[in-house]
């Protein structure tokens, strides 16, 4: 469920990204994007390192490492 969650979270913010993007005009749209954007990862990631067992973080790293 951890990975799901994880998931769910960075979509969510990467929407709200868009949407800031495109209702702030010029720089303040871009700005909010990327701010909005790190947030929910950031956000994301330390949901998901509470949530998630040992065994899933252990399964996370391993994908992390294979898919370099």
């Amino acid at each position: 469920m951890a990975h799901w969650v994880k998931f769910v979270i960075a979509v969510l913010s990467a929407g709200l990204g868009l949407w800031a993007l495109m209702v702030l005009p010029g720089w303040w749209g871009v700005a909010s994007f990327i701010a909005v954007f790190f947030a929910g990862g950031t956000v994301a990631h330390v949901v998901f390192k509470r949530m998630a067992t040992p065994e899933q973080i252990r399964e996370d790293l391993q994908a992390r490492l294979l898919n370099d």
